[in-house]
């Protein structure tokens, strides 16, 4: 009977792939303003080879190295280039599934449901193989570095560290999201402290050396971001991302004292997810929970977000659901909100809803995992703690 559920399962998730392959294809022929700019990349390296990687681009180092690996695939530059988004997100599919399995240990038929939510969820297909983002690629490096963080194995810290580490190097303002779970992770143990402090870095300065033997400037290459950033700060306050900041007038007089308040709410969250004593056989939820948390109230609070740093959340909110199924309306409720956020981008016509009020369904969600966290993790502590005292 375990035999035949096991293949019962495994002919589901074929099926899945099959059925999500059949609609990715037709959506390729889309070329977006930013496929463009990646075609343009792709035939610059493919004429030049590794020296082109010396050639300033708008785009992380990291991607540049992909995009020079595809050229050497004998196929359409366009399907080329989606390859690259399709393929992790494939990774991101399997960690899907492995993190929901470790909820329900032998039971397979929740895993490959929640691929089925993955593999047809509207942002993820969107995202790829239409608009052909690479937002894929870090949020791989992501899920499966917190996969290994939900075993909650000190053997496996060099993984966590490393995978997190590497996902900086691609787009390190998305990672960053989930950086009060990590620096609490880390407090646990003061060696893993060490290990982000040290490998975060070295990892960094590593993936720029092909760059920098190709003819880039080194300096060029260790501020990128900040020269992006210095660029991006003059345009706006969001970049069409449902959050606060749709609000307020556009004033990049606010952007220091905005970033400064997203630091200092990161450093209270990491203090108070610190503080609490996790049950056993509890911790991996409390992370998932805190990880949910935390990729929609960063973007929600922070300058400077375009629509799709809400991605990571769409994607954890399958995982999430899963662990709680009674919360079964917020990835539904993610995937309408990202959808209104994509739309204006990438129809270059209006919101069809003023974006201001798609940011109150986030910030619902925002309010209702602060109290899924009060209720579920910080006030039993603290009863706890005053017992003891007691």
């Amino acid at each position: 009977m375990k035999l035949w559920r096991i293949k019962q399962a495994r002919f589901l998730l074929l099926l899945g792939i099959c059925l999500a392959i059949s609609i990715r294809v037709p959506l390729f022929y889309f070329v977006s303003y930013d496929t463009n700019m990646h075609l343009a990349y792709y035939e610059y390296l493919r004429t030049h080879g590794i020296s082109g990687l010396s050639y300033f681009f708008h785009v992380s180092h990291i991607f540049l190295y992909f995009l020079l690996l595809v050229t050497l695939i004998p196929i359409k530059a366009l399907y080329a280039i989606k390859f690259i988004s399709l393929f992790f997100e494939a990774v991101i599919c399997l960690f899907v599934y492995k993190i929901v399995k470790l909820r329900y240990k032998d039971n397979t038929f929740p895993a490959v449901l929640a691929c089925w939510c993955f593999l047809f969820y509207p942002s993820v297909i969107i995202n790829s193989s239409y608009w052909g983002q690479w937002d894929t690629v870090h949020i791989a490096l992501i899920m499966a570095s917190l996969y290994y963080l939900l075993l909650d194995n000190s053997t496996n810290d060099w993984k966590i560290v490393i995978l997190f580490a590497a996902s900086l190097t691609c787009k390190p303002v998305a990672p960053l999201i989930l950086l009060p779970l990590y620096a609490t992770w880390a407090l646990q143990n003061k060696g893993r402290i060490w290990k982000l402090l040290i490998y975060t870095p070295l990892i960094y300065i590593l993936s720029i050396i092909p760059c920098w033997l190709a003819g880039k400037p080194f300096t060029d290459l260790l501020f990128y971001d900040w020269k992006i950033v210095s660029i991006q700060r003059h345009y706006s306050l969001t970049f069409n991302a449902p959050n606060i900041y749709q609000w307020i007038p556009n004033n990049p007089g606010i952007l220091l004292s905005g970033g400064l308040s997203v630091l200092l709410i990161m450093l209270l969250m990491t203090l108070a997810f610190s503080y609490i004593k996790y049950e056993e056989g509890r911790k991996a939820q409390a992370y998932i929970d805190i990880a949910m948390f935390s990729s929609l109230l960063i973007p929600f609070i922070s300058p400077m977000m375009h629509e799709r740093y809400f991605f990571l959340a769409d994607i954890l909110s399958i995982v999430f659901v899963f662990y709680h199924p009674r919360f079964f309306f917020i990835p539904i409720i993610l995937a309408l909100s990202s959808f209104l956020s994509y739309y204006p981008y990438l129809s270059n016509l209006g919101p069809p809803i003023p974006l201001k009020y798609v940011s109150v369904l986030i910030l619902l969600m925002i309010i209702l995992l602060i109290k899924q966290l009060s209720c579920s993790y910080l006030r039993p502590n603290l009863i706890n703690n005053t017992n003891g005292h007691g």
